[in-house]
């Protein structure tokens, strides 16, 4: 099985991740690859739009999390993806989002 998510803004999401039968980790994602707009100040209305992204893609069915470390806020970084999508691609390609190492 796949994570199940739902979205903090447009790089940030929390997740649940089933690890063995009826056990499941809840987890804080940083998605790789992407910067979207924060949720205060003049980017609001940009970061709304940029986590309606997000919730939307993480509703599309299952994705995978390809885990590398942690932040230094404790979130899990990872490559998020869904078969050939990529969700930092996906947010970059639809200008909501900037390339970020």
């Amino acid at each position: 099985m796949a994570a199940k998510g739902m979205a903090i803004d447009g790089d940030t999401f929390d997740a649940s991740f089933p690890i063995w039968h009826t056990l499941t980790s809840f987890e804080r994602v940083r998605v790789l690859g992407v910067n979207t707009p924060e949720r205060k100040g003049a980017t609001k209305t940009e970061a709304t739009i940029a986590k309606g992204f997000t919730q939307d893609w993480l509703n599309r069915g299952p994705f995978l999390v390809e885990t590398c470390k942690r932040d230094s806020f404790g979130r899990v970084l990872g490559k998020v993806f869904r078969g050939d999508s990529v969700l930092a691609d996906e947010l970059i390609k639809n200008g909501l989002g900037v390339k970020f190492p």
